[in-house]
């Protein structure tokens, strides 16, 4: 199968792709905060989860997607913590340079259990010049 991809028109037409999604969503059942300080995001039993945000405002949701810096996501307190050590190290060892960042979660590391790649990086001459892949322990997923 064919790995490398780009998307046409830049990663900007990830967000409008979600956000047009979000207005399709019938009774208001999807919404978007912009420029939300968020100092925690919490897990519950019921696969929903709380926002807290800066000012102590909470509020709970189906799904959240946290849209910021790897560096500006290390600053919030994910809880139960155990559920996220892989994002967490993911975060550490995402890379910067003079360039776009986007960092994606799976719900299989398929670099790992397709192309058995445990660590390291690859260099291509397309668009997306660096792939970073981190190391896994021996939970694979």
């Amino acid at each position: 199968p064919e790995l490398n991809t780009s998307v046409e028109g830049g990663s900007g037409m990830l967000i409008r792709a979600m956000v047009d999604e979000c207005k399709m969503i019938d009774a208001n059942r999807c919404s978007i905060t912009y420029s939300t300080s968020i100092t925690q995001i919490q897990l519950s039993d019921s696969n929903q989860a709380r926002w807290i945000t800066k000012n102590g405002t909470t509020d709970l949701f189906d799904t959240i997607i946290v849209a910021t810096t790897a560096t500006a996501a290390e600053l919030i307190k994910f809880e139960p913590r155990i559920d996220f050590t892989e994002k967490y190290r993911a975060l550490r060892q995402l890379h910067y340079s003079c360039s776009t960042k986007i960092l994606l979660f799976f719900n299989e590391s398929w670099w790992y259990t397709q192309e058995h790649l445990n660590g390291g990086q690859s260099i291509t001459d397309l668009n997306i010049r660096t792939i970073y892949y981190p190391r896994m322990n021996n939970n694979h997923t």
